[in-house]
């Protein structure tokens, strides 16, 4: 028996380390650069969502979504406004998550790979998940970065999927606020006295 409490399983990240320098993602300016994963392995289907729900957050202003989907599933990508950076390669992958401000997937490989790395990842659960989980809670023990989103009943990922297109909004506008302040803490602060004019 695995004897373990909420704070025992509780760690610190990141553990896992990578070379940043090997990412392709592309300039993204000031846009929320955000990954998506939406098809998990074939063998519980009900972790995977339809592919085409995940337009909706496209119509978040200011998000820009990149797809790191791999497998047959890649090609649904045509289906979404997010542009491909998967790579079967677990070290690229790594050094490309941690260049995402955020990571939307279903349960599967990336989504722990994120959570090793301390990057920000919301992950989408089915109603009926895993015990990993827990119940009646939107954060996890083994990923401090890692927020939970549950369907609220069997298969209604619409629903689901709405509340995450909010948590985005919320994300991005929080994203903007806290730049204008850090921009204008810099013109604020005082020039140096051996500054040039």
């Amino acid at each position: 028996m695995l004897c373990a409490s909420k704070t025992s399983i509780r760690c610190a990240v990141p553990y896992v380390f990578v070379d940043e320098l090997r990412t392709p993602l592309p300039k993204y300016g000031r846009e929320l650069a955000v990954g998506l994963v939406w098809r998990a392995g074939d063998w519980d289907e009900r972790r995977s969502i339809p592919v085409h729900l995940l337009s909706a957050l496209s119509h978040v202003s200011g998000a820009r979504l990149f797809s790191l989907q791999c497998g047959p599933a890649a090609a649904e990508r045509s289906r979404i406004p997010a542009q491909d950076i998967a790579s079967g390669d677990i070290e690229q992958t790594a050094a490309t998550l941690r260049r995402l401000d955020l990571l939307i997937s279903v349960d599967t490989f990336a989504a722990h790979l994120a959570g090793s790395l301390g990057v920000r990842v919301w992950l989408l659960l089915h109603a009926d998940c895993d015990w990993r989980w827990m119940r009646d809670r939107n954060d996890t023990p083994w990923y401090p970065t890692m927020r939970l989103f549950r369907q609220r009943s069997a298969g209604d990922w619409p629903a689901l999927i709405a509340e995450v297109s909010d948590a985005l909004q919320q994300l991005r506008e929080r994203q903007v606020c806290e730049r204008q302040i850090c921009e204008r803490q810099v013109c604020l602060a005082p020039k140096s006295a051996n500054a040039k004019l």
